[in-house]
This record gives C-alpha cells, sequence and structure tokens, in this order.
C-alpha cells in the first residue's frame, strides 16, 4: 500500500506539472500570435514542448485512473497524499526556501528535468517580452500591443509557472541564472514596478528560488541599494497587499538563512530592511507580526549589533510579555543566548529588557484591561524559564538581586490571581529540579543505591535559588499567606513544605531557623496586646505548618520495619474492631463456602477478608481450620486445575492475579499457612509445570502460547512473593523447584523467555538459591537471557545502603563473557555504580583487570586514582605521570567543552552527571595531593588567573578555574590553593572579568548616522522637516495634514530624485512607524521604482552625505562615576540610539524654516535616551 500510495503522489505531481507545461506553452503561443512574432525557431520549440505535454499528460491520466481504480478496490478512503504541514506562523506558510522531494531520480524524472531546462530559457525569453511590450505601450509607432490587462495576466502565469518549475527542480536556478544573465534586472525591473501587487509578488517569489551563490554575489555587488528599496517598499504596503508582503518576507528571511549559512557574509540585508521589519514588529494587529518577531530573534543570535543600531529590540521584549505563553517562552530562550556571550551581553539592558516581563506580576488588575489571564500564564512561563537557567538566574541577580525581591514582594499583594500565579511558578520550580519519585515496594527500596556524598550539581543550583529566595523573604511571604489567605493557605503550605525539605537535604547548616517561626509563636501567645482574631490566624497557621511538617522525611528507616509497625497497627485495629459474628459473616458474603464456581465469588469481601481480618493469626487458624475457604482459594491457583491458569488474559481478570498475591502473602505470614503449602501439592504442581519444558513436553503450561493468551504469567508474581521471605525460600527448596529453574538456564531460545521472567521475578536479597540460578545465567544462558541476568545483578548491587559483594562478583564476571554487547554492558554498569566511592572500593576489592575497564573510557582509570591503593597501583606503572602531562597541556582546555554541557543541562530531569577530572581524583589522597604539588601545575594555573581573563584567552582561564575548582574538593586541596593565594585571585577575577562581572565603563559610542547637506531648494526642505515631523506623535496630525495640502495644491514637487533620497535617507536609518511609512510613500507614489532611479539615487545620496570628520578634543573626558552595588552584569544605556530625524533637518534649513521648526515638540533631542552607550569595557 505504501509503495501504491507513493506512486500514486509521483504520478500526480508530474500530471499537474505536465498541465501547466502545456497551459504556460499555449499561453506563450497566444502571446506571440497577438503579437505577430515571426520568431519561428521560438515557435516550433514551443510547440514541440506542447505536443510532448500532451503526450505525457495523457499517459499520466490513464496510470493515476488505474492507480485509483485499485485504491478503490483494497480500501474506501483513498486519501494517499501527505497533507501538507500546518506552519507555525498562520498564514505564512513556507517562509524559508523550499523545494519539493519527489520519489528517488528515475529515467522519466531526468527526462522531465531536461526538458524543463530547456523551457526555462524559453519562458524568460516571453517574460523579457512581456516586459518590454509594457514599457514600449506608449512609444510612438509602436506595434500593436495586446491589452495591459492581458500582459499582466501573462507575466503572471509565466512567472508562476517558473516558480513552480524551479521548485520542483531547485538546482535549475543555476542553469537558467547562466543561461539568461538578463533575468535578475529584469525581475528586480518588475519588482519594482509591476503593474499590480500579485506582479511584483510573484516577482519576489521567483526571486527566492532563484537563489544560488552566484546569483546572491551579484546582488550583493551591483543591486544591494536596489533589492533594499524594492524590499522596504513591498513591506510598508498596505494590509491589502498582503500577498506581495508575505512574499518581501518570505525573501527576507532567505536571505538571512542563506547569509547565515554561508561562509562569508553578503550582508545584502541593509539597515532599512530592519527598520522596516521592526516597523511591522511594533504592530500587533498586523498579520506578519508573529512572522516579523520571530525573523528578528533570529537575527538577533546572527547580527546583534544591526538589531542595536536599528532599536529592535524593544519590540522583541514587548513581544515576549504580550504573546502567548509558548510563543514568549521560545522567544525569551532565544533573546537569552545574548547573554551567553559578553560581545552581545551588553545589548541587554539591566532592570527594563527582560525584568520587564516580571510587569505581569506588579501590575494592578483592573476589570478593564483584556486577556489579562494570559498575561498572567505568560508571566509565570517566562519566570519559571528565567528561574530554570543559568543565563536567567544571573541576570535576575543583578541589581542585589531587585527583580527577585520584586517577585516575592509581590505576594505581599492582596491579589489572589498574582499571588497564585507566583506560588504556582515556584511549584514547577522546585517540582521540575527535584527527581522524580516512583513507586517502590520494598525490594525497590531496599536495593536503592545510597546518594553520593556531596550535592548533585541540580541540588547545587536548587540551593543556590533557595538561598536567593530565602535572602528576598521567601518565608515571611509564606507566613503571611498562611496566616491570612484560607483560599490559598493549601497552596502555600504546599510550597512550604517543598521549601522546608529542599532546605534539610540541601542546607542542613542553615535550615535550622526556617523552623522557628518566632513573630507567628509570638502572636499565638500574645493574648494581651494582639486581638482574638489575630491570635487565632497565627494558630491556624502554625498548625498549617505543623502538618506540613509532620509529611517530611526525617531520614531513612527501614522498609522493613515499615512493614511489620504498619501490619501491627493493623492486627491492634481489627482485634478492636470486628468481632465473630461479622468475622463469619464476612466469609459467608465471599461465598466461596457455597460454591467452588469463581465466578461467583464475591472479590471485594476477600480482598477485605485479606487485608484485614486474615492478617490476625487467631481469625487465620478459625478461617483454616473451621472452613474451607483457605483450601478451596489453594485449590483454585493450583497450575493443573486449570481454573486460574485457564482464563483469558483481560483486564478484568487480572483481579484474580492481584487477588492471588495478597493471599500467598497471607498465607506466608502465619506458620500454620506455611505448614499448609508445605503439605499441599500447588508448588509441586508448579515444579511439574517447569519440568514440561526441560523435558520438551507438548505443549507445556508454560509455552509462549499460554503465557500470551492466559493468566499462566500470574506465577511468576506468586514465585516472586515466596522468595521475598526466608519461609517461602524453604518451601520453594523443599519442593525442589529449583532443579528444573537451573536446568532451563542451560538451555537454548525456547526457554529464553521463561528465564528472563524468572530472572525479573526472583527477590536475591537472600542468600539462598535464587543467587544460583542468576549466577547460572549470567554464564550458561544465551546471549540475551546473559544481558538480561547483567542488567538484573546491577539491581542488587546496594542492599540496606551497603554495596553487596557477590553481586559486584557476579557483575565483574561478565567482563570476560565471550560476547562483545555483554562485556559492553557490564562495563557500562560498573562504571556507573562505581560513582560512589564505597562501591568503588568493593570494586578495587575484587581486583579486576584494568585493561578491561578502560578499553574506551578512561574515567574507571581516573576513579582508581581516587583510593590510596588504585593510586599506588597506577603511579608504579607510570600511569599517572603520563596522565598529568596530557592534562596539563591539552586535556584541561577539551574538559570546559564537556563541563559546560553537563552544567547546560544540568536542570534537566536525566541530567549528565559532571565530568571526571584528573585533580579532583589526586586530591583524594595523601599521596596524590603531595605528587600534584610537586608537578608545580598549581603556580602555572594560579597565574593565569592573576593575568585576568581576556576575549582573546577566556578558554585558558575557563580551563584554569575548572582544573583549580576540582583541586578544591578536598581540605587538602584547599590547603594547597591557599598557598598560593588562588582563592584571592580568583575573587578578584569575580569582580572584573567580562564573563561574570566587570564594572560598568563607558564605551565606544557607535558611529551615527550619515548626515546630509542642507538643501537649497526652501520647498524641498519644507517637504522633509514635514516628513521628519511625521516621526512625533505628538505632531504627526498636524504634520500630515500639512504634507497632504502640500501634496495636493503641489504635486510636482513630490518628483524630485533628490528629495526621494531624502526621504529613504530617513526612513533607513530613523525609527518611524509603519503608519508614518506609508504615509511617506504614498506622497512619492509619482516616482517609478526602477533601476535606473536607484542609479540616480545612489549618485545624489553620494552628493548629499556630509563627510564625517572627527571633532578635536579641548580636554579629556571626565572619568564615569562608578554606579552603586556589585552587577553580574552591565546595565547598559539603549545602545546604538542616533539623534532624531527633526535634528537633522534643523542643521539643513533656512533660518526662518529652523526657527518655526524649533518649537515643534518633535524639534527636542536626547529626551528619550542617551546618544552614548554604556557598556562593556574592550576586551584587552
Amino acid at each position: 500500500m505504501e509503495g501504491r500510495a507513493s506512486e500514486l503522489a509521483e504520478v500526480s505531481a508530474n500530471l499537474d506539472l505536465e498541465a501547466r507545461i502545456r497551459d504556460g506553452a499555449q499561453n506563450m503561443l497566444k502571446m506571440l500570435d497577438a503579437r505577430g512574432d515571426e520568431n519561428e525557431a521560438l515557435r516550433s520549440q514551443i510547440q514541440r514542448e506542447l505536443s510532448v505535454a500532451e503526450a505525457q499528460l495523457q499517459a499520466l491520466q490513464a496510470r493515476k485512473d488505474e492507480l485509483q481504480q485499485r485504491a478503490t478496490k483494497t480500501s474506501d478512503t483513498g486519501n494517499f497524499l501527505r497533507p501538507r504541514a500546518i506552519r507555525a506562523v498562520q498564514g505564512l506558510e513556507d517562509l524559508n526556501t523550499g523545494e519539493l522531494h519527489f520519489a528517488p531520480s528515475t529515467p522519466e524524472l531526468d527526462e522531465e528535468q531536461a526538458r524543463v531546462r530547456k523551457l526555462l530559457p524559453a519562458l524568460a525569453h516571453v517574460l523579457t517580452q512581456l516586459t518590454t511590450d509594457a514599457g514600449l505601450r506608449a512609444a510612438p509607432g509602436a506595434p500593436p500591443v495586446p491589452p495591459a490587462r492581458r500582459v499582466t495576466r501573462a507575466q503572471i502565469d509565466v512567472l508562476s509557472f517558473m516558480s513552480s518549475m524551479l521548485r520542483a527542480h531547485s538546482l535549475l536556478c543555476v542553469d537558467l541564472d547562466m543561461d539568461v544573465p538578463p533575468l535578475l534586472p529584469l525581475l528586480l525591473e518588475l519588482i519594482g514596478q509591476g503593474a499590480n501587487d500579485r506582479v511584483r509578488a510573484y516577482g519576489l517569489r521567483l526571486l527566492r528560488y532563484m537563489l544560488h551563490d552566484g546569483l546572491v554575489q551579484r546582488l550583493a555587488e551591483h543591486h544591494r541599494s536596489a533589492l533594499g528599496l524594492f524590499v522596504t517598499r513591498a513591506l510598508a504596503r498596505e494590509e491589502a497587499q498582503s500577498f506581495e508582503r508575505e512574499q518581501a518576507l518570505k525573501l527576507v528571511r532567505a536571505l538571512a538563512l542563506w547569509d547565515a549559512q554561508s561562509t562569508k557574509r553578503t550582508h545584502l540585508l541593509s539597515e532599512g530592511i530592519v527598520r522596516a521589519l521592526v516597523a511591522i514588529a511594533h504592530e500587533p494587529e498586523d498579520v506578519l507580526h508573529s512572522a516579523v518577531i520571530e525573523t528578528l530573534a533570529e537575527w538577533a543570535m546572527l547580527d546583534a549589533p544591526l538589531l542595536a543600531r536599528t532599536l529592535a529590540y524593544a519590540p522583541l521584549w514587548r513581544a515576549v510579555c504580550e504573546m502567548p505563553p509558548q510563543r514568549s517562552k521560545a522567544l525569551v530562550r532565544c533573546l537569552m543566548g545574548l547573554l551567553e556571550r559578553p560581545e552581545t551581553r551588553q545589548f541587554v539592558c539591566a532592570g527594563t529588557d527582560l525584568a520587564g516581563v516580571l510587569a505581569g506580576f506588579t501590575n494592578v488588575p483592573t476589570t478593564a484591561q483584556e486577556h489579562y489571564e494570559q498575561r498572567l500564564q505568560t508571566t509565570e512561563q517566562v519566570t519559571l524559564c528565567l528561574l530554570t537557567s543559568w543565563e536567567g538566574l544571573l541576570y535576575l541577580c543583578m541589581n542585589d538581586c531587585a527583580a527577585l525581591r520584586t517577585i516575592v514582594s509581590a505576594l505581599h499583594l492582596n491579589q489572589p490571581r498574582i499571588q497564585s500565579r507566583i506560588l504556582a511558578t515556584l511549584i514547577a520550580l522546585f517540582l521540575s529540579t527535584s527527581p522524580k519519585k516512583r513507586p517502590e515496594d520494598g525490594h525497590d527500596a531496599r536495593a536503592r543505591p545510597p546518594p553520593i556524598p556531596g550535592p548533585a550539581l541540580r541540588e547545587q543550583y536548587l540551593g543556590l535559588v533557595l538561598v536567593l529566595l530565602l535572602d528576598a523573604g521567601l518565608m515571611d511571604a509564606l507566613v503571611s499567606i498562611v496566616r491570612a489567605s484560607d483560599e490559598l493557605r493549601p497552596v502555600a503550605s504546599h510550597l512550604m513544605r517543598l521549601v522546608l525539605n529542599l532546605a534539610r537535604r540541601v542546607l542542613p547548616d542553615t535550615s535550622a531557623h526556617l523552623h522557628a517561626f518566632p513573630d507567628l509563636v509570638r502572636l499565638a501567645c500574645d493574648s494581651k496586646s494582639e486581638p482574638l482574631e489575630s491570635q487565632l490566624a497565627a494558630k491556624t497557621a502554625l498548625l498549617s505548618i505543623d502538618r506540613v511538617e509532620s509529611h517530611l522525611p526525617f531520614g531513612s528507616v527501614d522498609v522493613m520495619q515499615h512493614q511489620q509497625q504498619y501490619l501491627s497497627d493493623v492486627r491492634t485495629h481489627l482485634d478492636a474492631t470486628i468481632d465473630d459474628q461479622q468475622f463469619r459473616a464476612l466469609i459467608r458474603d465471599s461465598l466461596v463456602m457455597a460454591t467452588k464456581e469463581h465466578i461467583a465469588w464475591n472479590v471485594g469481601a476477600l480482598h477485605e477478608l485479606l487485608d484485614g481480618p486474615l492478617l490476625n493469626a487467631r481469625r487465620f487458624e478459625e478461617a483454616l481450620t473451621s472452613t474451607k475457604l483457605i483450601r478451596r482459594l489453594l485449590s483454585f491457583y493450583r497450575p493443573f486445575s486449570f481454573r486460574y491458569s485457564g482464563l483469558q488474559a483481560s483486564a478484568k481478570n487480572e483481579q484474580w492475579t492481584a487477588l492471588g498475591r495478597k493471599y500467598f502473602r497471607v498465607l506466608l505470614l502465619h506458620p500454620d499457612g506455611v505448614r499448609f503449602l508445605s503439605e499441599d501439592r500447588f508448588l509441586s504442581e508448579v515444579r511439574e509445570a517447569f519440568d514440561q519444558l526441560v523435558v520438551h513436553t507438548p505443549d507445556p503450561l508454560f509455552s509462549g502460547r499460554h503465557m500470551h493468551r492466559t493468566l499462566v504469567s500470574g506465577y511468576f508474581d506468586f514465585l516472586q512473593i515466596f522468595s521475598e521471605s526466608v519461609s517461602g525460600l524453604e518451601l520453594l527448596r523443599h519442593a525442589r523447584i529449583f532443579t528444573p529453574l537451573l536446568a532451563l538456564c542451560s538451555m537454548d531460545d525456547h526457554a529464553s523467555l521463561v528465564v528472563e521472567m524468572l530472572l525479573q521475578t526472583f527477590d536475591y536479597a537472600h542468600d539462598a538459591p535464587t543467587r544460583l540460578v542468576l549466577r547460572r545465567a549470567l554464564t550458561a544462558g544465551t546471549a540475551q537471557v546473559r544481558l538480561s541476568a547483567t542488567v538484573r545483578a546491577s539491581h542488587f548491587l546496594w542492599l540496606d545502603g551497603e554495596p553487596q559483594e557477590w553481586a559486584v562478583d557476579m557483575l565483574l564476571s561478565q567482563l570476560y563473557d565471550v560476547a562483545p554487547q555483554v562485556r559492553r554492558l557490564a562495563v557500562q554498569l560498573v562504571q556507573q555504580a562505581s560513582a560512589h566511592p564505597a562501591m568503588l572500593r568493593c570494586v578495587m576489592a575484587q581486583r579486576p583487570l584494568i585493561d578491561l575497564l578502560s578499553d574506551e573510557d578512561e574515567s574507571m582509570l581516573l576513579r582508581f586514582l581516587s583510593q590510596p591503593s588504585g593510586f599506588d597501583h597506577l603511579f608504579g606503572e607510570s600511569y599517572v605521570a603520563e596522565q598529568a602531562h596530557i592534562w596539563y597541556t591539552r586535556q584541561n582546555t577539551a574538559y570546559v567543552a564537556d563541563a559546560e554541557h553537563a552544567l547546560a543541562h544540568s536542570l534537566e530531569a536525566d541530567a549528565p552527571p559532571l565530568p571526571i577530572h584528573l585533580y579532583s581524583q589526586l586530591v583524594a589522597t595523601e599521596a596524590g595531593c603531595a605528587y600534584l604539588a610537586e608537578l608545580g601545575h598549581v603556580p602555572a594555573l594560579a597565574a593565569q588567573i592573576n593575568d585576568g581573563c581576556s576575549a582573546e584567552d577566556m578558554l585558558d582561564c575557563k580551563a584554569a578555574l575548572w582544573a583549580l575548582g576540582h583541586i578544591g574538593t578536598s581540605d587538602a586541596g584547599v590547603a594547597l590553593l591557599e598557598e598560593h593565594d588562588v582563592i584571592d585571585a580568583i575573587l578578584a577575577l569575580a569582580s572584573s572579568a567580562s564573563v561574570v562581572s566587570i564594572p560598568p565603563v563607558e564605551s565606544a559610542p557607535e558611529p551615527p548616522a550619515p548626515k546630509l547637506v542642507p538643501s537649497t531648494d526652501v520647498h524641498e526642505a519644507q517637504i522633509y522637516t514635514m516628513m521628519a515631523s511625521l516621526g512625533n506623535a505628538v505632531v504627526t496630525g498636524t504634520a500630515w495634514r500639512a504634507l497632504a495640502r502640500v501634496y495636493e495644491e503641489h504635486p510636482e514637487r513630490f518628483r524630485s530624485v533628490s528629495l526621494f533620497s531624502r526621504a529613504v535617507h530617513l526612513m533607513d536609518h530613523f525609527a518611524l512607524r509603519l503608519a508614518v511609512r506609508r504615509h511617506i510613500w504614498n506622497v512619492l507614489e509619482q516616482i517609478p521604482l526602477s533601476l535606473a532611479l536607484v542609479g540616480e539615487m545612489e549618485h545624489t545620496h553620494a552628493e548629499l552625505v556630509v563627510p564625517i570628520t572627527p571633532e578635536p578634543s579641548s580636554a579629556p573626558p571626565k572619568p564615569r562615576a562608578p554606579r552603586r552595588g556589585a552587577y553580574l552584569y552591565p546595565v547598559p544605556v539603549r545602545p546604538g540610539a542616533q539623534e532624531s530625524a527633526a535634528d537633522e533637518t534643523l542643521g539643513q534649513q533656512p533660518a526662518s524654516v529652523q526657527h518655526g521648526a524649533s518649537r515643534m515638540p518633535g524639534s527636542t533631542t536626547r529626551a528619550a535616551w542617551p546618544l552614548r552607550v554604556t557598556g562593556f569595557a574592550p576586551h584587552a
């Protein structure tokens, strides 16, 4: 079916292409007839293509009909075509360059591609003639031409047809550009002065599909200005011409993608194009708003300074606050990439940009606000994104943690919606970064490995966040909510439980005061000065906190003690609540005594008996001796009675397996039950069922068919219950069940399924024959069985917090297995377990071959260095000296990338551990620390820190910091660092380096926009001043009315190329809203956009630009006073801010015009932003 569907899709695509070729050929023949063209060669070529296309159409249609008939016979739905992918932005499909992916190359497709390659130059020739006809329409004596509407329709058809063919055969764009060199100027002319928006849009679309290296280079060298002008004009069109604007945006994205993937930047995307996009980004109601925001965010990663010069970050930060939560979250993650690099970090302003998203938690809601809940949800998601990333957390710590204090202070507001969102954010933070809890039985809890000494990277991050939030007053805010809000008290109590539990685990030395709550205690006890309502509220809060602390874990308690205590409590409770009459009534209600048919039994009553009364020894003895309940249940579970074992496997019948688990637990709990099992033939029948596999009995009970169709697999659950207790293991030994099991471990593949289920079933905590079964499977089973047994042995490396030597011995024996996959798995499991020092000592006590553990990874050898015996052994083999040289010369630097990768994923659920470092293993022993001191590496690393961290040697500085940090993981290593004053050097670096923190100083300003010479034409200067005043929101209406009046009275004044150049200069270098840009373009509509106009503009602009000369300084600048406080990042003023457009025009006007303009509110400069950039100091 899949092959037929793919063939049908291929035939349909080829049929569509042939139809387009036929229609295009027919249209070209009509155009040649209308023109009276005598080019017989071109006509004959088009006729040949038409004939071939019609023949291909008939053949393809016949094949399609045949495939559809076959599909109708086999399926009611003949929908084989894959639906079009849903795009991220509604209405803007295929924003990047794309191509159709047809089936693999076939002779038919190669022939088709050759035909298309021949046809494309002919189409380009027809398009040239059509464009020439449109230009010569008004020429005197010209031959008759088709009507304008038909020419426009033909242009659209040819452009669309060529685009479709290039989309299907993208590699032909190079041949087309080489065969028809004039096609690029022709396309640009159509884009600039097409008859309507669809002609221009299809021209932009064809240009996008024609992009290749040579064409992009030609655009950059010869048509950069034309491309920028035409694209800017297309983006500023009215919303009714959305198709043209959409195609212009697609072309911009394609050029940006091309520029990002090429090794040599072409910088085709000018500042004017970016400002046009920024104008759209300021309009949330525009249909292109979401796509433009996405484009600018991606562009920020490619050219951050360009976006800073064009003030493009303002709409991005605004979009973070106003867009839907998922888009805002993705956008803020993209923009946080600017914080990772010192060269782009200066474009993020502290306290105004990223921190502005917290305004949703501080704005007081009003009934007039729309989408307020969405705004709160967006703020919640973005805040959580910041708190769960290193860059975001460090950014929130700026200005003395002002942002974090804002979040905590908002909890004191009497606004339940804001409070609930902040509480949800913090709960999600601690839950998402906390290890996931899984349901565990007693064995899983006992076999869980103890935590590795020292907090993990995730725990360290949580501790840092918790300390910052506690310093900001989190506990006081939670106490106030618990005290005052009945509605939010459960949520605040839940968060308080998470905070107290985390503090107890991560901050044990400083968390004691968190449990005191002195204000609440004083308020509850002070009955004289405090009102009764306040006392009651305080007591209620203390009760809530007491319930919180009662659920906190106070250390590890043996699981068996929990079970015994639970059973004791249940027995005591039942003895006090149930009498003989009730017990007999419950047995009678179970209906087991009334009938042997299990269908009639009351399963609920049986569960109630097994969960309650039968746990008591006296009640169990009464049920065993005085009734048939116990015997009748056991007879139901006998294998060869086929009552339980013959039931079909279904969700409903699983209730009998659950009942059986409880039943056998109760039997093994009492001595009478154990004696009853030893006298019954239940276990003997189980052994006989396994013997059937050993002797190859036809259709055995534990065959694969029965195990998949019936409840036979439930017997493995029962065997697990027997293996968990000493009495159960004795019963299994007495029934000689282990004899066939040991034989099955050595048999072929037909018993592998049973053996694997047995391995996963048995509990190996006791020194019993179950361990013999596991060892036999490890040595004599099939490869798949040995893999499963190896994994199962690793589950018992720990028991009650202690390493198990027998499991370690079994796992190490797999290092000698004949199967390479088993050896690799064993090495991986040993390395993972050896992360704990106690397990590492246990592994080393077995003295395995070191070469077997270090074939592919030397991390195990590095771990051996942390033990005295391992260091002595490896030091004697010169391994330590060799590794010390390797790490000092190159591995320290290579470690930086591995550590940063682990750091970037440290907050994920499956976070990778921090890689092992040689120095941390050496300083774990006295001999290793002394050897490290003799090497002299510490003074060299300290010198690297003292020299500072510049942009050139940043990698070496990071490598030195990681190395010195690992040396400080032991007391001896800290002493070694203090001996060389390393700690003081690191603190000094933290206050001066660009990576962590530097004092804000004034950096070199951005180059200002080029100024133009004043106009000598008074009318032109007046019009230009009006255009510039449109950018002032205060006088926009007045300026537009004046400009419209001049345009209506003197339209000829707007045909000047000089005025046109000044207007384009204004829009390319200054921030103007989209409506202002449309006003300016509307009054300049009389000037047709063409390549000739672009040439005149370039010449005129070169004459108008004032050359920039450095101004001599009479006095050195005064040093800037340092800001108060220490910042993790500097606080730059808006980068790239320039003089307003009105300022420039004032220097160009005559005195009268300047006098009039100086009174305009828009003529004041530097009122919104300073002119200089305050950022990072130069990286020397």
